[in-house]
């Protein structure tokens, strides 16, 4: 059990290596109830290894595996995976690119999760994790519960350059970018660093955005600036791109093969400050990284 990209398959397909008959609700369709007969179909048959990789938040829906298992003289043991919410939410994203190779619409994402798509995992899904988990105890029926964290299968971005990620409203102001910013960043990229900058400018019903001005802006600067930009509203998180999520910080990592130890964002706002560390790269203010040593050669 665990949250959604809580790594559940992984740990999943592992056991079924090793001879184990895997039941999941995403792969067969309808609810982890609707898995019950088919899980007393095999231990009925003597099959007395299988694994259920499902969420399971609560005592009542883990109730109802015991209880299967139970009338078939079967024991159940727990592999709780307590993966952080930050981590599953990169997982997700992760999962996300390589399915579609871009983030899904709030829409598409609920289209795509009602067809089954397990790659369609909206945010607030991870946070209902949250909201209704019950720890697993032994007294529930279990022969153990085995509290595992997530191993993640690599570490870093994967990437090998060095990236300054730049907050789009420090870098530019009316007149365009700003004159100490532009020439850091282009020192930088000159030295082979990769340059990318992000902005949220919320759409509405009634007045769309227009990302043409954003991406102009960028392309003054005249130092390969890649631009990625969030226009969905305030309010509960239904995207993956809105700070402090990681679905705008995952993209520039794919894109300018990013090495997380060597990138830092540079910005102001509360977002900017807690999105970083999502990424496992380094927070800097704009004015710190402007005085930084250097800086202004």
């Amino acid at each position: 059990m665990g949250s959604p990209a809580a790594g559940k398959s992984t740990v999943a397909e592992a056991l079924v290596a090793s001879g184990y008959q895997r039941l999941n609700r995403d792969l067969a369709g309808g609810s982890l109830r609707g898995l019950m007969p088919r899980l007393s179909e095999l231990l009925a048959d003597g099959r007395d290894k299988v694994v259920l990789d499902n969420t399971c938040p609560s005592r009542g829906s883990r109730n109802e595996v015991i209880e299967a298992a139970w009338a078939h003289g079967a024991g159940v043991r727990c592999v709780w995976l307590q993966t952080s919410l930050e981590r599953a939410q990169l997982n997700a994203v992760e999962r996300m690119l390589a399915a579609h190779n871009r983030l899904l619409e709030p829409d598409e994402m609920r289209r795509a999760a009602r067809s089954g798509d397990s790659s369609a995992i909206p945010p607030r899904a991870l946070f209902d994790y949250q909201r209704q988990l019950e720890e697993p105890e032994e007294e529930e029926g279990f022969e153990a519960v085995e509290a595992r964290p997530f191993v993640p299968r690599s570490t870093g971005g994967g990437g090998a350059n060095s990236g300054v990620v730049v907050s789009h409203d420090i870098a530019v102001d009316d007149a365009g970018p700003r004159t100490p910013v532009a020439e850091r960043l282009r020192h930088q990229h000159a030295a082979g660093v990769r340059i990318g900058m992000i902005a949220w400018r919320p759409a509405s019903a009634r007045a769309p955005v227009d990302t043409t001005p954003l991406v102009e802006s960028a392309l003054a600067f005249d130092c390969g600036v890649e631009l990625r930009v969030c226009t969905h509203p305030a309010g509960p998180p239904a995207c993956w791109c809105r700070l402090p999520l990681p679905g705008l910080g995952v993209q520039l990592r794919r894109s300018l093969e990013l090495d997380d130890a060597t990138t830092v964002l540079v910005g102001r706002a509360a977002a900017e400050r807690t999105f970083p560390g999502r990424m496992g790269w380094r927070f800097i203010t704009v004015d710190r990284w402007l005085a930084e040593p250097g800086a202004r050669q």
